[in-house]
């Protein structure tokens, strides 16, 4: 897969990841195995494990789905509240609902 993504604004990495999984009607099987991790490792990301820092392996994943290296460390210091982000169009607002909407999928 070397179509490349945008993280949607608004959505954490978990629910951009799910979002990029789904899209491509990919297995988590088919994702560790061309990132070269551990199932596990894939389903603690999707299930809401915050990471704290940036790893190989969450790169790994990330790049496999189509996000750049940049993209992942700049919403990881998101998600920790190095950067605050609120939606502000009418389309951010709907992405992030959707988002949740996933989250509980």
């Amino acid at each position: 897969m070397k179509k490349q993504r945008r993280m949607v604004p608004g959505l954490s990495l978990q629910e951009n990841y799910k979002l990029a999984i789904h899209g491509e009607k990919l297995k988590v099987a088919d994702v560790a195995r061309r990132a070269g991790v551990l199932r596990q490792t894939v389903y603690r990301y999707l299930n809401g494990q915050r990471p704290s820092r940036v790893t190989p392996q969450l790169l790994a994943v990330g790049v496999v789905l189509g996000f750049s290296e940049k993209e992942i460390r700049d919403k990881i210091d998101e998600q920790q509240g190095l950067r605050m982000y609120y939606p502000k169009t009418k389309r951010e607002k709907a992405l992030k609902l959707i988002g949740e909407l996933v989250q509980l999928i």
